[in-house]
């Protein structure tokens, strides 16, 4: 299913950039 693995991607790269940022601010 395209459409779950462009949703899974998304929320990987969110999570993935929430994380970079929330250490960063940190």
């Amino acid at each position: 299913n395209p459409g779950y693995m462009k949703d899974n991607f998304f929320i990987m790269i969110e999570s993935f950039h929430i994380a970079d940022t929330g250490n960063q601010h940190n």
